[in-house]
């Protein structure tokens, strides 16, 4: 099962809407469907936080049948930016 279907289980089994979860992680509802619908990229600290929401280990988000690779976008060796997914989505 991908993270993306996973966060939206997850919602779904606590009743909560998109706009509720959106609203806790201090992001659009629009963001927040991209999530679910695995259209963007999430960074590391976005799905600790989204794991932490759901209260549960961020290796419970992760996909099931996919390796990953951790990405660190670093610009100009002061701003630095780590997202997660698989090689086809990075």
């Amino acid at each position: 099962m991908e993270s993306s279907e996973k966060i939206k289980i997850m919602r779904e089994m606590n009743q909560w809407t998109q706009e509720e979860v959106a609203e806790k992680l201090g992001m659009s509802t629009t963001g927040y469907a991209k999530i679910e619908r695995g259209q963007t990229n999430v960074s590391v600290e976005k799905l600790k936080q989204i794991a932490q929401v759901f209260n549960v280990n961020v290796a419970q988000l992760l996909d099931d049948n996919e390796r990953f690779v951790l990405f660190t976008n670093v610009d100009n060796h002061s701003n630095y930016s780590n997202y997660f997914g698989t090689n086809e989505k990075l």
